[in-house]
Order: C-alpha cells, then sequence, then structure tokens
C-alpha cells in the first residue's frame, strides 16, 4: 500500500467530516454518483494506524519474562509437534479433477 497518495482532508471540510464519520463508526463506506461506485473508505484500526508508543519500563520486562513457561503443565510440547506435522502432511484441499 506505499503507493497510495495522501489527501490532507483539513482543506476539505466537507470530506472531513465524512472521514470522522466513518472513523466513528469504524465501518467502510461506497462512495457513489449516480449509482456508479466509485471508491471506498475504509477507516484505519489496529496497527495500521500510526500512534506514539509509550517507552517500555522494567516492569514491563519483567511481566513479559514471568510469563516464560506459563504453559508448561497445560501443553504437551512434543505431542503438539507431531499433531502438528501429522496436520500438515494431510491434505484439506479436494482432488483436482480435469
Amino acid at each position: 500500500m506505499s503507493d497510495l497518495r495522501p489527501i490532507e482532508v483539513t482543506t476539505l471540510p466537507g470530506l472531513e467530516e465524512l472521514v470522522e464519520d466513518i472513523r466513528a463508526e469504524a465501518t467502510p463506506r461506497i462512495l457513489r454518483r449516480k449509482g456508479e461506485d466509485l471508491a471506498i473508505i475504509v477507516p484505519l484500526t489496529g496497527d495500521r494506524v500510526s500512534r506514539a508508543r509509550r517507552p517500555r519500563t522494567e516492569t514491563d520486562y519483567l511481566l513479559f519474562l514471568s510469563s516464560a513457561g506459563s504453559w508448561r503443565d497445560i501443553v504437551d510440547a512434543d505431542r503438539f509437534r507431531e499433531e502438528n506435522d501429522a496436520s500438515r502432511r494431510r491434505s484439506s484441499r479436494p482432488p483436482v479433477e480435469l
């Protein structure tokens, strides 16, 4: 998506209001003229929106490290690997008929 050209919406008051509505509702909209679909406006969410992140603290690192091994008694790693390998060998696609 790096080839997308940005449009500054603050210079277009009507468009800025529309974009804020779409962002607030978090649902895409189709732009239409006389019954013809012209474009889609999609609100950006999650990782796609650039936002300043707070710096990580010592507590963050300690919490991360404390989670290591937390699944030890819940998941059998060897059995998980075996089942994972077996599922990769099984084909879930239907046979191709020519």
